[in-house]
Parts: C-alpha cells; structure tokens; sequence
C-alpha cells in the first residue's frame, strides 16, 4: 500500500513585513477612466494583496467594486507582486459592453453578409450509434 503521507519537515520562511505602498492610487485611477477598458502596468513592486483591493474597491481610488480589474504578475525575492496591470471597465452595463467589444475582436473577421459555415463529418460504427442512442 502507497504511504499518501510523505511530508518534508521544516519551519515556515520568516514573515514577510510589506511596507506602505506610496502610490498616487487616485491618480492613477483617474488615468485608468480616462481609458476605459485599456490595460495598465499600474504598479510595481507591490503588497500582493493591493490586487485583491483594488478588484473589490478597498482602496477608495477604486470605489465601487467591480469597476476595475487587476491582475498581478509574478513575485519578487521579497515576496511583492512584481507587477500589478489595472484597466476601468465601468458599470455593469459598460462591462457587457465591453465584452461584447473583445468578442467581436477575437471572432475570425468575414466579409460583410458572408455566411459562416463550418460542416465536419464524423464517421461512426453501427454498434457505436446503438451504444450512443
């Protein structure tokens, strides 16, 4: 029988102690709903849970929630998200709005009133139709 217990035994790194982030949250926010729904590298080297507050509207730059997104990317030696990327997408009508946006952006480009029609065939045995119905 396989042991499912294998553990390495060793005391936890020391705490990481954060220090203040001293960034103009407001006016980078102010940027950001200048241009709505463009990515920023807004930051770097910060408290990783600055992601989590500005995608929940903690910090008051950021107020309401859900009118930003944030993504961190990557950690430092000292443990501080290396980058932290923030864009303004607005209310929820704005927000459906601008889905729809990069959906039309990511579909495969048509030509006007061209059908698009995509057939594949599928080759299928007897017995696996009576298995399938």
């Amino acid at each position: 029988m396989e042991d499912k217990t294998k553990m390495v035994w060793k005391s936890p790194p020391n705490n990481v102690r954060y220090k203040r982030d001293k960034i103009d949250w407001s006016g980078i926010a102010e940027a950001l709903r200048s241009n709505p729904g463009e990515w920023a590298l807004a930051a770097e080297d910060v408290n990783p849970s600055t992601v989590t507050h500005v995608r929940y509207g903690r910090l008051q730059a950021f107020v309401p929630e859900g009118e930003f997104e944030a993504s961190g990317q990557g950690r430092n030696e000292s443990g501080y998200t290396k980058e932290l990327y923030v864009r303004f997408v607005g209310d929820a009508k704005a927000r459906e709005a601008l889905k729809a946006k990069e959906a039309a952006k990511a579909a495969p480009a048509t030509k006007k009133n061209e059908p698009v029609t995509k057939i594949e065939t599928l080759e299928i045995s007897e017995s696996e139709l009576a298995d399938f119905l």
